[in-house]
């Protein structure tokens, strides 16, 4: 049986991930398989991830 959660906030730097996290560190006590998705806000235009995407091309 596949169990959601989505977390969600109404500002930036609220401790979504944090919170996040720990959710899945518990979850992974208990089940086998637990997966975590992080989506790109905003602000991702200056993040290294993008930065780190444009230096491989």
């Amino acid at each position: 049986m596949c169990r959601k959660i989505f977390i969600a906030a109404t500002g930036q730097n609220t401790g979504k991930t944090t919170i996040s996290l720990s959710l899945v560190h518990l979850a992974r006590q208990r089940y086998k398989r637990v997966g975590f998705i992080k989506a790109i806000g905003p602000s991702a235009r200056n993040s290294t991830a993008v930065s780190l995407t444009r230096m491989r091309r």
